[in-house]
């Protein structure tokens, strides 16, 4: 988006091999065959991950290697590090870490715990090229950014965590299209309850003025939601079938609300089971295609959008091991909403975001922690000085539900 390239330059690769891939550049490619040369070239264009392939990205990510600062960091055991960023060790160097606060080096224990804490330096500050190869499962980082880098200056690292949640964000093209989705589930059960209140099971519908929009002042409202992972998901103990998904999570959810559920499940009647317990409406993603117009939309944004509907339901229950369903929480943080309305479908884990947890109290990545939505507003650090982070795209939903009000009805 147009507000983070403002504070981030950001350029594809092939901009960056024609700016610093001649004789004197970064990454020069005068010492390659002219084969070699037009492979590289190629694979700027469109890579994959396939060994085999024609196009094989690691092909480009080994040439880079040879010429940048190879990122040290690692997020897998047994290499865990945590990525410490503190003034005084980047001034003075690493000899002085033992001279750091007492205090300071107790939060530093406390946030990398088993974890080796390596700290930024000049070295790596002063390095023109680095390089992350993080598909190497030695410097794999499959963790969030707030669980593996850690500011020894709490305002430094707040100041960090604001930038994310504010520009590092979906396209807008996502939020419009999610908003006419969001918008068509909040009218339907506008019309659902309208259609009850009025006829009396006559199908007689009452007057605008007899019923209203059960929404909040956010304009969360009108249906709750799940994220139901399947497809190649690893994690045997929490796939199970609909008829076990309702087990699990039916007294959180109203007798007759709208479900909308974010899935990779493709096959309809997987989710028989389900319906035939819950008497309200189940939806789906590709119910929208047309109100939606979904087909103008890249296809690869649908996911984005199919993450924003599910973040608004006013309760929301995910899969534990699924990082979509933890970005669905994370968003659900940034917008304010209550963690006593997020759950997970397997038992074991179900209550998990009810309770403050610490970072790496459990997995890094299998779940969300508060302290990601926390900005804490005073220098010391006590509980009593923290805020829920406001929903900085807000405004933003109002303006997409109420164009789409205007557009579709």
């Amino acid at each position: 988006n147009q507000e983070l390239l403002r504070r981030v330059p950001i350029i594809t690769s092939e901009e960056f091999i024609k700016l610093e891939g001649g004789k004197d550049g970064l990454v020069p490619l005068d010492h390659y065959n002219s084969t070699h040369r037009d492979h590289l070239l190629q694979i700027i264009q469109k890579c994959e991950e396939r060994k085999k392939s024609d196009v094989y990205c690691e092909d480009l990510y080994d040439h880079y290697k040879l010429h940048g600062q190879l990122s040290p960091v690692s997020a897998e055991h047994p290499n865990e590090n945590c990525f410490v960023f503190d003034a005084d060790v980047f001034t003075h160097g690493e000899e002085y870490i033992s001279k750091l606060d007492a205090g300071i080096q107790q939060r530093i224990t406390n946030f990398c715990q088993k974890r080796t804490p390596f700290y930024y330096n000049r070295t790596m500050h002063e390095a023109p090229l680095w390089h992350f190869a993080t598909m190497d499962f030695r410097y794999r980082l499959l963790v969030h950014y707030y669980a593996f880098l850690f500011f020894t200056d709490a305002k430094v690292g707040n100041y960090y965590k604001r930038f994310i949640r504010d520009f590092l964000r979906f396209h807008d093209t996502v939020f419009c299209a999610a908003g006419k989705i969001i918008l068509a589930l909040q009218y339907e059960d506008y019309l659902r309850k309208a259609l009850v209140s009025g006829g009396g099971g006559k199908g007689k519908l009452v007057s605008p003025s007899s019923s209203s929009l059960d929404v909040d002042l956010e304009l969360v409202g009108g249906y709750s939601s799940m994220h139901i992972r399947r497809g190649d998901l690893q994690f045997k103990e929490v796939k199970f079938d609909s008829a076990q998904w309702y087990a699990n999570t039916k007294e959180i959810w109203k007798p007759d609300e709208i479900l909308y559920i974010a899935t990779d499940e493709t096959n309809s009647s997987w989710f028989d089971d389900f319906r035939k317990q819950h008497f309200g409406p189940l939806r789906f993603f590709d119910d929208y295609k047309e109100l939606a117009d979904l087909d103008s939309i890249d296809p690869t944004l649908y996911g984005m959008i199919d993450t924003v509907v599910a973040s608004r339901g006013t309760v929301f229950a995910g899969t534990w091991f699924s990082t979509f369903s933890g970005y669905i929480i994370r968003l659900r943080g940034y917008y304010g909403m209550s963690k006593f309305f997020t759950y997970y479908s397997w038992l074991e884990r179900k209550f998990f975001m009810h309770r403050w947890m610490e970072v790496g109290d459990g997995s890094y990545y299998a779940r969300e922690y508060p302290s990601e939505c926390n900005i804490i507003i005073s220098n010391d650090l006590t509980d009593a000085y923290f805020i829920i982070c406001l929903a900085g795209l807000t405004p933003l939903f109002r303006l997409h539900l109420l164009f789409s009000w205007m557009d579709k009805y």
